[in-house]
């Protein structure tokens, strides 16, 4: 993220927030947030409530030794929101960000069209951050139109050139996969509980990556 980008009084998006503890790590920074999840019923569909991967309201993502309840309750508020459907109301952020959760929004380019619909809820030159399912396997065969999809590196390439011809930039992936012990591992299902770098994902081999954008001036 743009240094200076987490300050007091700057005003931040959260998509697919779930449970995670970042809304309530901004708001401790004294970070307006709007924290947004899918809606209750579409939540139930997919299976988030029953894995507690569902921020239903407010009150789902205080984390006391986080934040303090004061500085929480005057700095976070939530709202439904379907992330194939932003409202156009939100609008002027300094930041937004998603972790690991526009992979679940149905195809590889409903993905990318989310990335790019989140650059337009920021001011000029603020931050779009994001995190998702990377394709390590391939860069032809992926998987696509599923609950789960992979992005490949070419995706990725041309969701950069994309954002470049709306005055946008995306920063330079390193694409280097790692030759650490950890980088060489690959959990396999049923996961194992303890953290893991890289899985097996319906016959390729996954990890995350994440994505940086700043939007243009205009």
């Amino acid at each position: 993220m743009g240094a200076g980008a987490v300050r007091t009084g700057a005003r931040a998006l959260g998509f697919g927030v779930g449970l995670e503890p970042l809304p309530a790590f901004f708001a401790s920074q004294d970070v307006a947030v709007v924290a947004t999840d899918l809606a209750l019923d579409g939540a139930v569909e997919m299976g988030w409530v029953d894995t507690l991967q569902h921020a239903h309201g407010k009150e789902s993502l205080r984390r006391p030794a986080v934040c303090p309840d004061a500085l929480f309750d005057r700095n976070v508020s939530f709202r439904e929101c379907d992330m194939n459907a932003v409202p156009a109301d939100l609008v002027d952020f300094d930041f937004c960000w998603s972790a690991c959760a526009l992979e679940h929004l149905g195809s590889i380019e409903k993905g990318l069209a989310f990335i790019e619909r989140s650059v337009e809820c920021l001011k000029p030159g603020g931050w779009a951050i994001h995190t998702t399912e990377f394709n390590l396997s391939s860069d032809v065969a992926t998987v696509d139109h599923m609950e789960t999809v992979l992005f490949r590196r070419r995706d990725l390439e041309a969701l950069a050139q994309r954002l470049a011809a709306k005055g946008h930039r995306m920063a330079v992936i390193d694409w280097n996969p790692g030759d650490e012990p950890l980088d060489v591992y690959y959990d396999v299902p049923p996961y194992k509980p303890q953290p893991h770098v890289k899985v097996a994902l319906a016959g390729f081999a996954a990890t995350s990556i994440g994505l940086i954008v700043q939007r243009g001036d205009q």
